[in-house]
């Protein structure tokens, strides 16, 4: 316990921590899920181009709505 009136001891100076540098492959899998997520996106935004491509020419698809009678917006849906 220190006392009013002793003055503070000296300590030593500032020493330098060590610091551990990161591996490169630290947040490998993390890249590597992102770049799988991108070619999913591009992936599927082919594929939906393809079959709106395949609809429009009559070639089939999933979708036997005509073009001259497009569905009605979510939100102008009368409920009863």
């Amino acid at each position: 316990m220190m006392q009013a009136s002793e003055p503070p001891q000296a300590t030593a100076g500032l020493e330098p921590v060590a610091l551990d540098l990161p591996s490169p492959s630290q947040n490998f899998s993390y890249m590597m899920q992102w770049w799988f997520f991108a070619a999913i996106a591009a992936v599927g935004y082919v594929l939906i181009l393809r079959k709106v491509a395949r609809s429009r020419a009559g070639l089939g698809g999933l979708s036997q709505v005509p073009e001259e009678d497009p569905p009605e917006p979510l939100g102008s849906a009368t409920r009863r």
